[in-house]
């Protein structure tokens, strides 16, 4: 099919490409195809959300217990007020804002490892207003030490 137009310029437009006809001087038809180009989906999904903070805790020797959440009640940090989330070696432990204690002058996340027969470990995490940030991971590498 030809059609004429103003400039002599055709474009037809296929499913597999687009054509394009050109009038030459012999009044011939000169024809370029090209191949489509690959059609990019739009999404309207949102962005893909940061990983979730994690916790990973290492212990000489291994095996010792370890509880995140735990609270300050009255001014004092409570051991058995959080959660226990395994023993060591930890990796990849998910907090969540239920791990963190929040008071007028801190926003703080306790993590306590211990382990029979030797002085249980606190490691206090400094947190700024927002608390624990997204894709961040807070580290703990600990020799227990005997009492």
């Amino acid at each position: 099919m030809r059609t004429a137009t103003a400039i002599g310029l055709v474009l037809i437009a296929v499913a597999i490409g687009i054509m394009v006809v050109l009038p030459d001087d012999d009044d011939r038809n000169t024809t370029t195809t090209t191949e489509p180009s690959p059609i990019t989906p739009t999404s309207t999904k949102e962005p893909p959300r940061p990983a979730p903070p994690q916790l990973t805790v290492l212990s000489s020797p291994a095996g010792a217990t370890v509880e995140v959440g735990i609270k300050a009640v009255d001014g004092a940090i409570t051991p058995g007020t959080g959660r226990v989330v395994g023993v060591t070696p930890l990796t990849n432990v998910e907090l969540t804002d239920a791990d963190v204690s929040y008071g007028p002058t801190f926003t703080n996340l306790y993590v306590e490892v211990r382990l029979d027969g030797y002085a249980p470990y606190l490691q206090i995490f400094g947190l700024g207003e927002s608390g624990l940030e997204p894709g961040e991971t807070y580290e703990i590498d600990v020799t227990l030490s005997v009492p």
